[in-house]
């Protein structure tokens, strides 16, 4: 693989300008980056930094995270960035992210088949960012809160993806109320429903509301998602920053 050379403010026929080489840039950005911290870290323009991305996804070296979500998986450094850190692109798009559906079913063995696309609950917004690989699911708010409610969200640390999402109960007994014709709802004779509905479900503390509940953002739906705005934390007012 032959090092792309490029001047360090990403616009050519600048000679008095050292030469940067992709290379070197990509092994320095994480796995998930964004384009102003592409900038920030690499010192670009904003308009030149829009075009190397595209340079760099032409040649195979990083990977829209979607067509318009302004998150790039960094291919060089981390190959398997598309699957290992999805969930984690997801959350810094939508804060609020929990997920649903038959992946958390297969999480806990109630299903053997792994599905292919993951489902994703998110606050409604008036732009919504779509994800490669990713079903986002639009939940009012007061889904969220009857969730919260029955203690069917297990947040981070509980959750056994790298965002909150549902216990295997509450997903399947979603599923069967709001599930689409574009989720996988199970047949019933594949699943494999343990006695105890609790089993494997780790809980850091008593499940229901907790005080937080009381005193979550209301939504500013109709905010836009750019790519370097401040974005709303939707539901959860203690989600973990970027």
């Amino acid at each position: 693989m032959g090092a792309h050379l490029v001047p360090a403010d990403g616009v050519a026929g600048e000679a008095r300008t050292p030469r940067v080489s992709a290379i070197a840039r990509l092994k320095s950005l994480p796995a998930v980056f964004s384009l102003a911290e592409l900038c920030r870290l690499q010192k670009m323009p904003v308009e030149a930094a829009k075009v190397w991305v595209k340079r760099m996804a032409r040649a195979d070296l990083i990977q829209f995270v979607g067509p318009r979500a302004g998150l790039y998986f960094n291919l060089l450094r981390f190959p398997n960035a598309p699957q290992d850190n999805l969930l984690e692109a997801v959350g810094r798009l939508y804060p609020d992210a929990v997920v649903l559906g038959a992946h958390v079913l297969h999480a806990y063995g109630w299903v053997t088949q792994i599905p292919q696309i993951i489902d994703v609950a998110v606050t409604p917004r008036r732009s919504m960012a779509a994800v490669n690989g990713v079903h986002l699911c639009p939940r009012p708010r007061t889904w969220y809160l009857e969730q919260q409610a029955a203690g069917a969200i297990l947040r981070y640390g509980e959750s056994p993806f790298a965002l909150d999402s549902l216990t295997p109960a509450a997903a399947l007994q979603d599923l069967r109320a709001h599930g689409t014709s574009e989720m996988w709802v199970p047949d019933p004779d594949d699943l494999y429903i343990p006695e105890d509905q609790e089993e494997g479900v780790i809980r850091h503390g008593p499940p229901g509301p907790t005080v937080w509940l009381e005193d979550a953002h209301e939504l500013a739906a109709d905010e836009p998602q750019d790519a370097t705005a401040e974005r709303d934390n939707g539901f959860f007012p203690d989600d973990r920053s970027d």
